[in-house]
């Protein structure tokens, strides 16, 4: 299968959970796993698969073949409308190519064909916030995350530059009943101190100007309140629509604007004093965790040169 496709679960064996790590076996039995199965239905008569198909073919107006064409084989598409964008912006504004390739992928996490990411940022969050509270959606897509953060007690805000997604976003969660806020950023900012949660999957690294995205979400939270997201791509890749690739760099400046990792939970930040001893303190460890780093890649260099010779 290649990157730009997304597996078939009606087409493919499913995996077998005994080859996958340790957390995603985790999140795939966990009671958030159930809520955001739940999350997806249409009816709870309907199926996982039938319920993704009902969305996309009746928004889109298109055949339940077709449905399964674009959702599988997304990379096409989402290739040929990219190309006859006059701008990225434009792309982001304006693409149907994502909304299949997005619910699809999250009909996937939720059937244990890929990484259950969805659940695992919920999973995290519970960790360092309260239980309920104001969450945010940020660069939100189909609306699968703020879908789950509603099950769980939360009044969700979805908030994305892509029109067309925030209004497929806004056709789905009105079917299911679910309560929810929307703010087209081609519009409005965001409101400021009004969250306490926010999440921002799989999209730091594509904003032109990261840190000016991040004095924007430190405004919008409350006073300790907490960033979940992961803020560059896994791996290499020369994607022009992937604008930051140096994680190290990124977290650096991430911290900067004034947040702080939580402990050891991956990918989640509280929001401090951006000024004062805490940021001098921050600049002091980061100095210091930069020169472990330096020696011990200068450390491994030459043994492994010592291991050539």
């Amino acid at each position: 299968m290649s990157v730009n496709e997304h597996p078939d679960p009606g087409q493919s064996p499913p995996p077998d959970p005994e080859t996958l790590p340790a957390g995603w076996r985790r999140a795939l039995g966990s009671p958030l796993m159930a809520e955001f199965r739940a999350a997806l239905r249409l009816r709870d008569d309907m199926s996982l698969r039938a319920s993704v198909i009902d969305d996309l073919s009746t928004y889109y107006h298109c055949s339940e073949a077709e449905c399964i064409e674009r959702s599988v084989h997304w990379g096409r598409y989402f290739d040929e409308e990219w190309a006859a964008a006059v701008s990225p912006e434009a792309f982001h504004r304006t693409t149907t190519s994502s909304s299949f390739s997005l619910l699809w992928y999250a009909y996937c996490q939720a059937e244990g064909y890929v990484w259950p990411g969805v659940v695992g940022i919920a999973e995290s969050v519970l960790t360092a916030a309260p239980a309920a509270g104001e969450h945010l959606d940020f660069a939100a897509a189909v609306g699968v995350t703020s879908q789950l953060f509603a099950r769980m007690g939360f009044r969700t805000t979805l908030a994305d530059i892509s029109t067309t997604m925030l209004d497929f976003a806004r056709f789905r969660l009105e079917r299911r009943g679910t309560a929810a806020s929307f703010i087209d950023l081609n519009e409005s900012a965001l409101p400021v101190g009004a969250f306490d949660v926010i999440t921002a999957s799989d999209v730091l690294w594509l904003v032109p100007d990261f840190d000016a995205t991040m004095r924007e979400l430190y405004g919008a939270l409350k006073p300790g309140g907490v960033l979940a997201a992961n803020i560059a791509p896994g791996g290499a890749s020369t994607a022009p629509w992937e604008l930051q690739h140096d994680e190290m760099s990124l977290r650096r400046r991430l911290q900067a604007v004034g947040f702080e990792p939580v402990g050891r939970v991956t990918g989640v930040y509280r929001k401090v004093h951006a000024e004062g001893a805490m940021r001098s303190y921050r600049r002091v460890r980061d100095l210091m965790l930069l020169n472990q780093w330096r020696y011990a890649y200068r450390s491994a260099r030459s043994k492994l040169r010592g291991l050539r010779r």
